[in-house]
């Protein structure tokens, strides 16, 4: 975590295993929890009011390819919205910046690129309305209020489908109710597609 702050020229503080760019909260770490051929990356986000965004990456090979893997997945995925919606770090070609109207006030919506892999057996593409769905669920919501954060990930194996959708680390059931409508397409190979997207709202 610490070379991915430096390659981006943000000075950090740093306590343990935490991280706190420019000397103040939010504060980030990252963890590495090693299998047998593959390997998981956890990140955590510590926010001013002690809650904490956590983001996790599945890494396939053994420790250094599996980390790397890993580390290029968070890389692409929720690190720049981090950077974005905390850091004012904003790669334009990696987040979507605008203002998003929900629970009858006004935030500042940091939205990630969509991060799709697939094997060679699975030549699909992405369903049409994915993004509107997200951000209509999300305009619905009645109870927002600060700082929120969505994870919403799709799998297809042998073409059974899994739908995870996640507010707040919590389970989104509006969320994965408006993904699972979807017409995504049946692959005998596997595809994914993951995306993050974290609100404040505006003062």
């Amino acid at each position: 975590m610490a070379e991915l702050l430096s390659a981006r020229d943000i000075p950090f503080d740093s306590e343990g295993e935490w991280l706190t760019p420019y000397s103040e909260l939010p504060a980030i770490r990252t963890s590495w929890v090693a299998g047998e051929n593959s390997g998981r990356l956890d990140a955590e986000v510590l926010l001013p009011d002690n809650r904490v965004i956590y983001e996790c990456f599945a890494g396939i090979g053994n420790q250094s390819e599996g980390i790397a893997d890993a580390l290029n997945s968070f890389a692409l995925n929720s690190l720049p919205v981090l950077l974005a919606a905390f850091w004012k770090v904003n790669d334009a070609e990696q987040v979507t910046t605008k203002e998003l109207l929900a629970s009858g006030k006004l935030f500042n919506a940091y939205i990630g690129n969509i991060s799709f892999r697939a094997s060679v057996e699975a030549d699909v593409g992405l369903p049409e309305g994915f993004v509107d769905t997200l951000e209509t669920a999300i305009r619905n919501e009645t109870d927002l209020l600060g700082t929120h954060w969505f994870r919403c990930f799709f799998c297809n194996v042998a073409a059974q489908h899994t739908v995870e959708a996640l507010a707040n680390n919590e389970p989104w059931q509006a969320g994965g109710d408006a993904l699972k409508k979807l017409p995504w397409e049946k692959s005998p190979g596997y595809y994914s597609v993951r995306q993050f997207i974290v609100l404040r709202e505006k003062v």
